[in-house]
């Protein structure tokens, strides 16, 4: 192993004289993807994130993407993604790889600071195991589905100005369109029997602490917050999250969580409670008013959401678990 800068013409000819590339990168540009052209008879797999913010602000490119794909032909590519994809690898028919910091774009190979560690043949071998379980955890997509990704989108990314245009509707509107092709068919049904959010404020109304007290300050917006709906999608949320097998295993144990500001959740909640958002992220219904989609929107990566900078709604949501495992504590 050797430690080195990333090299444009280095990867370019490693790729060209390939038979089977494998490419890892969270952000990328349409010129960084020039860089990784196959040979005529080579196969591309290429992992990557579907995630609109990215898109929105330019970290991204899926319609360059899906040009890139469709030139080398849909029957010698694979297409693998993940909302909170991180790695960057860049893999050369199992016996010469990268792997480091820089994302397939010109600023990452050229003006960044960025470290790639170069894997001979034996140590590439070795990095198979790794690359097998980071596969299993990717979504494989079809081009047809990287299409209608772009089709439900790009309307409102044509749209972006700056940050306050993820709260918009027309951008949720958007999130909730490309869950609904990313992830079509959540486990959980529509269900108007749901104990309603007021039963839920009124279950905290006579606990006493900052915790309480600021879930329902941010539920009637006394303070002019503007938080009730981070207090409506994460109430639904979690209660189907705890009442669901995957999480019921975990309500009494949260239940008996510290209602701190900043509560110690068990070690296990965060994975499950992603995988299970993950797997229903187009959930929602509309007669109770609730979207999984739209809590996306406004949760940080770390919990299943989109963001990638900022807070959105990780406050209101954290103190949430506590509570809203003692009042399904309480309705059993």
């Amino acid at each position: 192993m050797i430690f080195r800068h990333p090299d444009i013409p280095e990867l370019t000819s490693r790729c060209r004289q390939g038979t089977v590339i494998l490419v890892s990168a969270p952000f990328y540009s349409e010129e960084g993807l020039q860089w990784i052209l196959p040979s005529n008879e080579s196969a591309v797999e290429f992992w990557t994130r579907l995630n609109p913010h990215d898109w929105a602000v330019g970290v991204s490119d899926p319609p360059a993407l899906l040009r890139y794909l469709d030139e080398i032909g849909e029957d010698r590519v694979s297409l693998r993604v993940h909302r909170a994809l991180h790695a960057k690898i860049y893999q050369v028919d199992g016996d010469w790889a990268w792997i480091g910091s820089p994302n397939l774009t010109r600023s990452a190979f050229t003006s960044n600071i960025e470290l790639v560690a170069e894997l001979d043949a034996a140590e590439s071998r070795l990095l198979e195991n790794f690359v097998e379980d980071l596969r299993s955890s990717l979504k494989e997509i079809s081009l047809a589905t990287l299409r209608s990704f772009i089709d439900v989108t790009k309307d409102a990314i044509d749209q972006f100005d700056d940050a306050r245009f993820f709260e918009t509707e027309d951008f949720k509107a958007a999130v909730a369109l490309a869950d609904e092709v990313l992830a079509p068919n959540p486990t959980l049904r529509p269900s108007d029997k749901l104990p309603a959010l007021e039963d839920f404020v009124a279950f905290i109304e006579p606990l006493r602490g900052d915790v309480p007290s600021v879930v329902r300050d941010h539920h009637s917006n006394e303070s002019g917050q503007n938080r009730q709906g981070h207090v409506r999608q994460s109430y639904y949320a979690l209660f189907l999250f705890l009442t669901n097998p995957r999480g019921s295993r975990l309500v009494e144990e949260l239940g008996m969580c510290d209602l701190d500001v900043y509560p110690t959740l068990p070690p296990d909640f965060l994975n499950t409670w992603v995988r299970f958002l993950d797997d229903n992220a187009s959930h929602h219904n509309d007669h109770i008013g609730y979207s999984f989609s739209v809590l996306r929107n406004i949760l940080p990566e770390r919990m299943g959401g989109y963001l990638t900078a900022g807070g959105g709604a990780i406050g209101t949501f954290t103190r949430m678990v506590p509570l809203v495992a003692r009042f399904c504590v309480s309705k059993h």
